[in-house]
């Protein structure tokens, strides 16, 4: 079998690097993009290989996957959300925390800030003035 590990490695002006541990309790969740896309894709890709097992694997099936292009593409082309880390930077907004939810259990943390337009943000407190 074949085994691959990535490794990738740049720079950071000082001051600007964030991780998970940078989040504070009275700061904003912010989700940028759609939950469960990708998990909705693979859902979609299982029942299709589910049928074509069932008509005995044939050489000539076709999955229907038209009107889930969408989430299919989110489980097999995943991408970073650039344009998120570029109009925070637009904004002069740093974040406190930042992360991924690629396994579902933790949320990007955001420095408190009102929601750009089309951003989702939610917090536990009341956001300080």
């Amino acid at each position: 079998p074949l085994n691959l590990s990535v490794t990738a490695a740049g720079t950071v002006p000082a001051g600007r690097v964030r991780y998970r541990s940078g989040a504070s309790e009275d700061e904003a969740i912010c989700v940028s993009g759609d939950l469960g896309g990708a998990i909705a894709g693979l859902r979609i890709l299982m029942r299709e290989k589910e049928i074509w097992q069932e008509q005995g694997e044939q050489q000539a099936f076709q999955p229907d996957l038209e009107e889930y292009e969408y989430v299919v593409g989110r489980q097999l082309v995943p991408a970073a959300r650039r344009d998120v880390v570029e109009a925070l930077g637009q904004a002069g907004l740093l974040p406190g925390a930042l992360t991924d939810v690629s396994r579902g259990h933790s949320w990007p943390a955001c420095a408190r800030w009102p929601s750009p337009p089309g951003w989702a943000a939610t917090s536990t407190r009341p956001p300080s003035p």
